[in-house]
C-alpha cells in the first residue's frame, strides 16, 4: 500500500469519526444525553416532550414517606401536596444546560446522570395543602423535651466547673420538617426522618467557646476575696464563688445576680444581730433565749450583692467593707452592759447601767389578750408630754392616754410610760388591769428611768 494511499484511509476515517461525532452532537442539541435521568426515570436520547411523556403523571404519584424511631407516619405524593411542576420548562432548562458536545463522554461512562438542577424554587406547591398534611401528622411539640444546650456546671468531687454535655431532644421544627417533605421531591431520597428536623442544641460540648469559659471560670475560684464587717475578716470560700459564676445566653461568663444576692442575705443572717435570739443572762431566771426584735444590725445586703458582683468580674483579688444598717452597730459586745431588762414572768424592770443594777421597779405588762411582745428592743426615740392614741385591743374603742414620759422601743406603738390610772404594780395586776402591749411603769418611778435611760439603749423583755 502506498504511503498516499494510507494517509487517505486515514483521513478519510477521521473524517467519519467527526462526522459521527458532530451529528451526534447536532442530535444531543435536541436530546438527552447518554445516562440522563429525571429522578427515577431514563431519558437519554429523549426529546424534552418524550421526556415529559416518560416522566409523565408518575413522578406526581410516587410514594414518599415520613418517619421517626422506625415507625412509618404517613405517606404522600406531590399531588397530595398539591404540587405542579412545569415539566416540559424544568426539561428544557436541563436539556439547555447539558453540553451536546459531551455526549461521548457521557456515553463511555455508562451511568445515570440525574436532575441535580432541578429545585424547590421550581416546584408550585399549595402551602394550604402542605400544612394540612403536617397537621394530620400530629405532631404534639407539647409533649416533647426541648434540647438542651452544653452548659457549665461545678463538678463537686473535683471543686472545678466542667462542662455538663448537651441533651438532644425531639421538638420538630415545623418549617424545617416542610421544607425536607418537599426537598423529597427534588432528590433521589423518599423518605423524611423526623429525627432530621428535631430542634438542636445551640451549644455543645465541642463549642471552643464554652471550654474558654471553663477554664476562665476555674481560674476565678482561686479569687480571694474578703469581707470585713466590725473588727472581723471573712473570706469567701471557694465553693461559695462557684455558685456565683455563670454564663449568660452569649456564653458571656458574668455573676448570678440571684446567687449573689441569695448568698448576701445568708451571710447578712449569719454574722449580723438583727435576725438573732440571743442567749441572755437575766437577773432572777439564769440564762434564757430572747427572740429577735428591732434592736440589731445587719448587713447592706444589696451593696453588698453589688460589691461582690464587681469585684469577681474585675477578676482581681480584694476586699469588701460590707456596709452595716439598724441598731448596735457600734457595740462589739452586742447588748453590752447598759441595758433595760423586762421581766413579764417577774412583772419587774431592771436598769443595768456599766453591769450593775442601777434601778429597779415594779411593771404592769399587757393584758393577756393584748399582750407585750418578748424579743430584744431599743429605745429609738424619748418624748415628755406625749398623748398615745390608739385602739383598745380588748374593747375596740379608741383611746387618747397623756403621758409625761414617753420611751417607744418598736415600731408598733409598744413603748415603756407612766401611767397614773393603774392602781398597782407588778404580781397578778396584768391580768385584769394590763396594758395594750406597753410596759407601764410608776409615774415617780417613770421619771428617774427616763433621766437614766438613753436612746439606743437596748431594753430585753422575756
Amino acid at each position: 500500500m502506498t504511503r498516499k494511499k494510507m494517509w487517505y484511509i486515514a483521513g478519510s476515517s477521521l473524517a467519519v469519526v467527526l462526522g459521527i461525532y458532530f451529528i451526534g452532537a447536532i442530535y444531543f442539541i435536541q436530546h438527552f444525553n447518554p445516562g440522563t435521568s429525571f429522578k427515577t426515570h431514563t431519558i437519554e436520547y429523549q426529546t424534552v416532550d418524550k421526556a415529559a411523556q416518560t416522566v409523565g403523571k408518575s413522578w406526581l404519584s410516587e410514594e414518599y414517606y415520613v418517619v421517626e424511631d422506625g415507625k412509618k407516619l404517613a405517606t404522600y405524593t406531590a399531588k397530595e401536596l398539591g404540587v405542579n411542576i412545569d415539566v416540559n420548562k424544568t426539561l428544557n432548562e436541563m436539556l439547555k444546560r447539558q453540553n451536546a458536545f459531551s455526549w461521548p463522554i457521557t456515553l463511555l461512562q455508562g451511568k445515570l446522570i440525574s436532575a441535580e438542577s432541578l429545585s424547590a424554587d421550581e416546584l408550585d406547591v399549595n402551602e394550604k395543602q402542605l400544612d394540612e398534611f403536617v397537621n394530620q401528622l400530629n405532631i404534639n411539640n407539647s409533649t416533647r423535651h426541648a434540647s438542651k444546650d452544653a452548659t457549665i456546671k461545678i463538678n463537686e468531687e473535683k471543686g472545678l466547673f466542667d462542662v455538663e454535655p448537651e441533651v438532644e431532644g425531639n421538638i420538630v421544627e415545623m418549617d424545617s420538617l416542610k421544607e425536607q417533605i418537599v426537598q423529597r421531591l427534588l432528590d433521589d431520597s423518599r423518605t423524611v426522618n423526623l429525627k432530621d428536623v428535631y430542634e438542636k442544641p445551640k451549644v455543645t460540648v465541642e463549642d471552643k467557646r464554652i471550654n474558654d469559659d471553663v477554664k476562665k471560670m476555674n481560674e476565678q475560684l482561686d479569687l480571694k476575696i474578703t469581707i470585713e464587717y466590725q473588727n472581723s475578716k471573712v473570706d469567701i470560700p471557694r465553693e461559695e464563688l462557684a455558685k456565683l459564676l455563670t454564663i449568660d445566653d452569649q456564653l458571656n461568663i458574668t455573676v448570678n445576680s440571684e446567687a449573689a444576692s441569695a448568698f448576701s442575705s445568708k451571710f447578712s443572717r449569719e454574722v449580723g444581730t438583727y435576725f438573732k435570739t440571743r442567749e441572755f443572762k437575766s437577773t432572777n431566771r439564769g440564762i434564757i433565749n430572747v427572740p429577735p426584735g428591732t434592736y440589731g444590725w445587719s448587713v447592706d445586703v444589696e451593696k453588698l450583692s453589688k460589691d461582690l458582683t464587681d469585684i469577681i468580674k474585675k477578676g482581681k483579688d480584694g476586699t469588701i467593707k460590707a456596709a452595716l444598717q439598724g441598731s448596735g452597730i457600734t457595740r462589739p459586745d452586742d447588748i453590752g452592759n447598759t441595758y433595760v431588762e423586762v421581766s413579764l414572768a417577774d412583772q419587774m424592770l431592771w436598769v443595768y447601767k456599766e453591769g450593775q443594777i442601777a434601778l429597779q421597779a415594779p411593771i404592769v405588762s399587757g393584758h393577756p389578750k393584748t399582750p407585750t411582745y418578748p424579743g430584744v428592743w431599743y429605745v429609738w426615740t424619748k418624748q415628755r408630754n406625749a398623748v398615745l392614741k390608739g385602739i383598745n385591743g380588748r374593747s375596740g374603742q379608741s383611746y387618747a392616754a397623756p403621758v409625761s414620759y414617753w420611751m417607744p422601743f418598736n415600731w408598733d406603738g409598744y413603748g415603756m410610760h407612766d401611767s397614773p390610772w393603774q392602781p398597782a404594780y407588778g404580781g397578778a395586776s396584768y391580768l385584769t388591769a394590763g396594758s395594750n402591749g406597753c410596759v407601764n411603769v410608776e409615774p415617780s418611778t417613770m421619771a428617774t428611768l427616763y433621766n437614766l435611760v438613753g436612746v439606743d439603749t437596748p431594753v430585753i423583755i422575756y
